[in-house]
């Protein structure tokens, strides 16, 4: 299914339900709170709301605290600007934190009046895996060190060359301390969601338990950097060299959904 088909798919759900209700005579408004554990969005605190004995909505935010994700030195790095005025390739100490925060907006169509639903939405937000980078001479300390040789207010950039596209450029410029940051965002901002699951988000009893399976169309992966002068490094991805990056970025485009939580009912 097609993204941009969705709105229309829950308008049409949404006509048919209330059409159900109106012949049945019945009120279905009812209000809940749920809580859930989440992959890939870690814990999900939402609000839900029965619209007809058909048709739920429910939103909310969900988030994943900071996992330390790596932490090593990397040796094997070319920098030929600093190797120039240093007389040494730096080694590069990484501390990369994966984190997630993200809002939902959910629709569940109960089509057999039983718990089993179809899900349709959006995700706002994505996981992200942010990686600070501090430059290191011969010694393990910062390059900084050998500021004799360093201007912190000018610090030498480093530029990145596609070699299949020459044109194609990305130029970094360290902090003043020696310092570089560069996020991993897993995909776009705003992610379509389709599932399929068992519950109610509006429990006929005052307690009841639920579970969700879909996929979110999250799209690619995208890099950013407050280092970055000049240029796009998102063509890294793409041209890496290496078949494991490659196949993380082709295999994240969409990405599995596991939801298992408790919803307890307001009215």
């Amino acid at each position: 299914m097609r993204p941009m088909r969705a709105p229309f798919l829950l308008l049409l759900l949404c006509m048919i339900s209330l059409n159900i209700s109106a012949r049945e005579g019945e009120n279905g408004f009812g209000v809940a709170v749920g809580a859930a554990a989440s992959f890939p969005h870690g814990v999900k605190l939402e609000a839900g709301v029965r619209l007809t004995s058909h048709l739920y909505t429910r939103a909310g935010v969900s988030f994943l605290p900071g996992i330390n994700a790596y932490d090593d030195e990397v040796s094997n790095i070319e920098i030929g600007q600093y190797k120039s005025i240093l007389g040494y390739n730096p080694t590069a100490q990484v501390k990369a934190v994966a984190s997630s925060k993200a809002g939902h907006l959910l629709m569940d169509y109960h089509p057999f009046r039983d718990p089993f639903r179809i899900t349709a939405g959006i995700y706002l937000g994505r996981p992200v895996a942010t990686a600070d980078i501090l430059l290191l001479n011969p010694q393990g300390k910062s390059i900084m060190q050998d500021q004799t040789m360093l201007d912190p207010n000018d610090m030498p950039k480093v530029t990145i060359t596609n070699s299949s596209i020459p044109n194609q450029t990305v130029t970094l410029q360290p902090s003043p301390d020696a310092t570089l940051q560069a996020s991993l965002h897993l995909g776009r901002r705003v992610q379509p969601y389709v599932g399929l699951g068992s519950g109610y988000s509006v429990p006929r009893l005052p307690v009841s338990f639920s579970i969700d399976f879909g996929v979110i169309f999250n799209g690619k992966m995208q890099i950013s950097s407050p280092n970055i002068t000049n240029g796009n490094a998102d063509f890294l991805l793409d041209y890496s060299g290496s078949k494991a990056i490659s196949d993380l970025v082709y295999y994240t485009q969409i990405l599995p959904v596991l939801n298992i939580g408790v919803n307890v009912r307001i009215n």
